[in-house]
């Protein structure tokens, strides 16, 4: 368990109406999430790992972020939250001398 490292993050925060939602890109640039409208609260959520038994290691991480959209239907009522989600793994493999 010594090698084993686990964090945890979170927040929550007020987000003025706008084009303000979160947006996913590659590392080129490539747009594949566009940024949407919202008003209301963000709630952003992590955790990462990092496992490094001997010459090799492993990290992960996991975000989910949830934001509200107060009253912007139609009508002027809430819309369903928009949820974005990310994550990925990592391995490496070293040598000692």
């Amino acid at each position: 368990m010594k090698d084993l490292e686990l964090g945890i993050a979170g927040t929550s925060s007020t987000i003025p109406e706008g084009l303000n939602g979160m947006r996913g890109h590659t590392a080129t640039g490539k747009t594949f999430f566009p940024r949407s409208y919202i008003r209301g609260n963000a709630l952003p959520l992590g955790t990462e790992l990092t496992w490094s038994p001997g010459p090799f290691s492993v990290k992960s991480e996991f975000i989910h972020i949830r934001d509200s959209r107060s009253g912007q239907s139609i009508r002027g009522t809430d819309l369903p939250s928009l949820v974005s989600r990310g994550w990925y793994i990592n391995g490496n493999m070293g040598y000692h001398r």
